[in-house]
């Protein structure tokens, strides 16, 4: 006869939980006989499925749609609960700095250029956390520059087979914020712009380079300056890596100990 007779996890109803979010809930063990120094280990295991469709053929005089799809586990946690003592439960600066310069024609016969040097104290947050950069222009051009465009970028890669296991790749990109500064740059002259925004409460964590993935998603910050009388623009981009919005302050954590015999919760 097993010790354990059944086995109930108790969690939340309905609760969404963002990336890093402590979960809480509980264990129930219901046991035939008594335990000596139980040890319970919980895993968390993530899900991922994507599906899309895709047109094969299109070159020739027939064509069809085929269906890619893909499904993996991740095992995102795994801890290990003692029944003995107190306390615990479930729960990097990386500085940047990039520069840009183009050369430039206006005027007809004039030249110059115009630089661009984007700095940040660290380039990894967790969702929802102020974001603050400084970009250093020098215009070394007769002309005026007005505004400068700040734009958070969002890119996704996602991967799939066909029925005939054939791999598949999909790729999206979106612009998940903007922002306009006006830099009132004179000629020949140049000035420091500081930055800030707030990252969205709601953000995938940034991919790793585990090769079985079926989602990776990248984020980059790309600075512009736009110089109409040129018809060029000079552009900066950040690479910027969002990670879960805790880390585990203990490896072995221990929940309470109940006086009593047959259930532990």
């Amino acid at each position: 006869m097993s010790v354990v007779k059944s086995i109930e996890i108790v969690l939340p109803q309905d609760v969404v939980y963002l990336a890093g979010s402590n979960i809480d809930g509980q264990v129930v063990l219901t046991l035939n006989s008594t335990l000596v120094d139980p040890v319970v280990k919980v895993e968390l295991v993530g899900r991922g499925y994507v599906e899309w469709n895709e047109e094969i053929g299109e070159t020739r005089d027939y064509s069809r749609d085929v269906i890619c799809n893909n499904k993996a586990d991740y095992v995102q946690k795994t801890k290990t609960f003692s029944i003995k003592g107190k306390n615990s439960a479930w729960g990097g600066k990386n500085p940047l700095s990039v520069e840009s310069e183009k050369k430039v024609s206006y005027n007809c016969c004039s030249q110059g250029w115009v630089s661009l040097h984007v700095q940040m104290s660290k380039n990894t947050f967790v969702p929802g956390e102020k974001v603050t950069f400084t970009s250093e222009i020098r215009n070394n051009t007769g002309k005026y520059i007005k505004t400068v465009v700040f734009a958070l970028y969002a890119h996704v890669q996602y991967e799939g087979f066909t029925p005939n296991a054939e791999r598949r790749r999909r790729a999206d990109s979106s612009e998940l914020l903007r922002q306009m500064a006006n830099a009132r740059i004179p000629a020949f002259n140049s000035t420091t712009v500081v930055s800030a925004f707030n990252l969205p409460l709601v953000l995938s964590v940034s991919s790793g380079s585990q090769e079985n993935e079926i989602m990776r998603t990248s984020y980059e910050l790309v600075v512009t300056i736009h110089l109409p009388w040129s018809l060029s623009t000079v552009k900066a981009r950040l690479p910027i890596i969002i990670t879960s919005t805790r880390e585990d302050k203990a490896d072995s954590p221990q929940v309470d100990e109940l006086p009593h015999d047959d259930q532990l919760v």
